[in-house]
C-alpha cells in the first residue's frame, strides 16, 4: 500500500481517537515563517569478530529540512545515506528517506497536534541517546522499537510547573525500510502498526516512558527481497518441469506470507544530574502466530509447527558520567534478552543491534567532546567516540521473528545441527567514530 492511500485510510481512524504527543523537552516558540536545515556526519572504523573477522570503514550523512509556515504548521523531511567500505569484500551503501511528515499543532485544542507522513520514529531513541553523547533523543519511540512508521499520530501535550507530559497515539502501515519497491502489486495484507506512547519529563532530568505497540499481519519477507525457496529448488533439480514462470505455484521463489501479530510493551526510567545519567528499561514482546510460509516457518516456529503465542522479555540499563571541567564522558551499558525476545532494532554499519540479543550484551565507551566552534565553524555538537561491545548469544535468531530459537550450546554439541545452523555464540566489536552535528 502506498503512503498516500495509507494516510487516506488511517486519518479518519486517528482523528476519531483522542490522543497526544509530548516532547523530550520544551519546544521553542517559532515566530512566523522559517526554513531551517540541520544534519549530522559520522565516520569511523569498526572491527568485528563473530567467528570471522572483518573491518569496516562506515560513513553516514543525514540532512534534515524543516519548513515552518507559522507557529502551527510545519513540514519536515530527512534523508539518510550510509556507505560501509569493506576492504576485504564489496562496498555496501544505503539511501533512504527516514522521515517526511506534516504537523498541524493547536488543532481544536491548545497543545493538540496532528502529524502524518513518514513519522519521526527512527533514530537514537530514548534512552539510547546517552551512549552517543546527545542531550535528548532524536525520535519519539523507545530504543526497543527503532522502526519506520508511515501513517499518522495525534497527540496532546500537558505542561505543568515542573513536568511536561505527552501522550501520543500512532496508526501506521508496513514495516519496510527505505522506499516500498517493486513493480508487482502484492496480494498480501499490509502490516499495520498501532501504538501509544506516554512520556513525562521534569526539569530535573527525570524521564518516565510507557509504550505499547501492535504490529498486525506481519510478513516473512519485505516486498523488495526475493530469494529461491531451497525446498522447491531441490525438487526442480530432479525435475526441470517444476519451473513455470507463468504459474505462481511453480515459481521456485519463497513467496511472501502473513504470519500473525506481534505485540510489544516497554517502560523506561531515566534520571541523573549535570554529571551523571542513568536509566533502566524493561521490555515484553508477545508473538501471536497465525500461519507459516512455504518452508513451514512462522513466528518463532519452524518446520510447520503449530503456530502459538510466545512471550519474550528483556532489560536494558546503563549510565554515563561526564567529568567536571573536562570534555571526557565515560559510560557502561548492559542488556539481556530471553529465548523468545523480539526487538525491532535494525543493525547498521556503525553498531550491532545489541538490544535484540537473545542472551546478554555489554558495552563500555568513552566520548571526547570537541570544541564546537573550532576553526571558525559553528557546530551544535562534535564528538570522538571509542567503544567496545560484546554480545553472548544463548539462542539463535536474535533480531528476527522467523523460526524457532535454538539453544546455541545444544547446536554446538550436535554436528548435524551445527552444520545446518552455523551457530554464532558471541560477537564483539571495537569502534572509533567522529560525530558532527550542525
Amino acid at each position: 500500500m502506498k503512503l498516500t492511500s495509507t494516510l487516506v485510510l488511517l486519518l479518519p481512524l486517528i482523528l476519531a481517537s483522542f490522543s497526544a504527543s509530548l516532547a523530550a523537552e520544551e519546544i521553542p516558540e517559532k515566530n512566523g515563517f522559517s526554513f531551517d536545515v540541520s544534519g549530522d556526519i559520522h565516520g569511523g572504523i569498526a572491527y568485528i569478530d563473530n567467528n570471522t573477522e572483518d573491518t569496516y570503514y562506515p560513513v553516514q550523512l543525514r540532512l534534515q529540512a524543516e519548513l515552518n509556515y507559522d507557529d502551527n504548521l510545519s513540514l519536515t523531511g530527512r534523508i539518510n545515506t550510509v556507505k560501509a567500505i569493506d576492504l576485504e569484500q564489496s562496498d555496501d551503501d544505503n539511501f533512504m528517506v527516514d522521515r517526511l511528515f506534516f504537523s498541524w499543532r493547536n488543532i481544536l485544542l491548545d497543545h493538540l497536534a496532528l502529524s502524518f507522513g513518514r513519522l519521526p520514529t527512527m533514530g537514537n531513541n530514548s534512552p539510547a541517546q546517552i551512549r552517543v553523547g546527545l542531550d535528548r533523543p532524536e525520535s519519539d519511540l523507545l530504543a526497543f522499537t527503532d522502526i519506520i512508521m508511515d501513517g499518522a499520530s495525534l497527540g496532546y501535550e500537558l505542561r505543568q510547573e515542573n513536568w511536561i507530559e505527552q501522550l501520543t497515539f500512532y496508526g501506521a502501515s508496513q514495516y519496510d525500510y527505505g522506499y516500498e519497491g517493486g513493480d508487482e502489486v502484492s496480494l498480501l495484507e499490509d502490516s499495520d502498526i498501532y501504538g501509544i506512547n506516554l512520556t513525562a519529563r521534569n526539569k530535573k532530568y527525570s524521564t518516565f516512558i510507557f509504550q505499547a505497540v501492535a504490529i498486525k499481519d506481519i510478513y516473512n519477507l519485505p516486498e523488495d527481497i526475493v530469494f529461491v525457496n531451497p525446498l522447491e529448488f531441490v525438487i526442480w533439480e530432479n525435475d526441470n518441469t517444476m519451473y513455470n514462470p507463468l504459474d505462481p505455484s511453480m515459481n521456485l521463489i519463497l513467496d511472501r506470507a502473513n504470519l500473525g501479530n506481534i505485540y510489544h510493551t516497554a517502560i523506561a526510567f531515566q534520571a541523573g544530574n549535570n554529571d551523571l545519567s542513568y536509566f533502566l528499561a524493561l521490555g515484553w514482546s508477545r508473538t501471536d502466530g497465525k500461519n507459516f510460509d512455504e518452508m513451514g516457518t512462522g513466528l518463532l516456529t519452524s518446520w510447520w509447527d503449530e503456530p502459538e503465542e510466545k512471550d519474550g522479555y528483556s532489560f536494558y540499563t546503563g549510565l554515563r558520567y561526564d567529568f567536571k571541567d573536562s570534555r571526557i564522558k565515560l559510560g557502561l551499558e548492559f542488556n539481556y534478552g530471553t529465548e523468545n525476545w523480539i526487538a525491532f532494532t535494525a543493525p547498521d554499519q556503525f553498531e550491532i543491534s545489541k538490544l535484540a540479543t537473545r542472551g546478554y550484551a555489554g558495552e563500555v565507551f568513552t566520548i571526547y567532546e570537541l570544541p564546537s566552534d573550532a576553526q571558525g565553524i559553528n557546530l551544535e555538537k562534535a564528538f570522538v567516540r571509542l567503544g567496545c561491545q560484546y554480545l553472548h548469544y544463548e539462542y539463535t535468531g536474535s533480531g528476527y521473528w522467523l523460526g524457532k530459537p535454538q539453544d546455541i550450546d545444544e547446536l554446538k554439541n550436535d554436528p548435524l545441527y551445527a552444520q545446518f545452523y552455523v551457530p554464532v555464540d558471541h560477537e564483539q566489536r571495537l569502534y572509533l567514530t567522529a560525530d558532527l552535528y550542525f
